[in-house]
């Protein structure tokens, strides 16, 4: 299974838990760390979690394991790396306060005069 193949299935298991905002991201021309990245949104802590098992669960029924998982005791959000997939689950609770986060870091990335090698990509905290 390819990389891709793996990103669909990943996204039709976020979908069979009820996961929102799922968003699949092709991220190999501008990242070595992975292909794609799979983003969702679960309503409550409980809700990212079962998703989570729920990705977990179907990849590992097609032979792709883990490789590592983080923030699984938090409250806001859980990130599956699959080497050339990456899977990040979200509370929506938590949503607003991570993308205040990330237009923070943007204003005070630009304030610092940093910036990145493909101009206006609006992936990096930069952009």
């Amino acid at each position: 299974m390819n990389s891709y193949e793996q990103s669909i299935l990943t996204a039709k298991a976020i979908s069979s838990k009820k996961g929102l905002n799922i968003k699949l991201i092709e991220i190999g021309d501008i990242s070595s760390l992975a292909d794609y990245m799979v983003i969702a949104t679960g309503t409550s802590s409980t809700h990212v979690k079962a998703i989570a098992d729920e990705v977990e669960y179907q990849l590992d029924e097609a032979g792709i394991s883990v490789s590592h998982i983080e923030g699984y005791r938090s409250n806001s959000w859980i990130l599956l790396d699959y080497v050339d997939v990456i899977v990040h689950i979200f509370s929506a609770i938590h949503v607003t306060s991570a993308a205040t986060t990330i237009k923070t870091a943007r204003i005070a990335a630009k304030a610092a005069g940093i910036g990145c090698t493909h101009g206006s990509c609006r992936l990096c905290p930069v952009c």
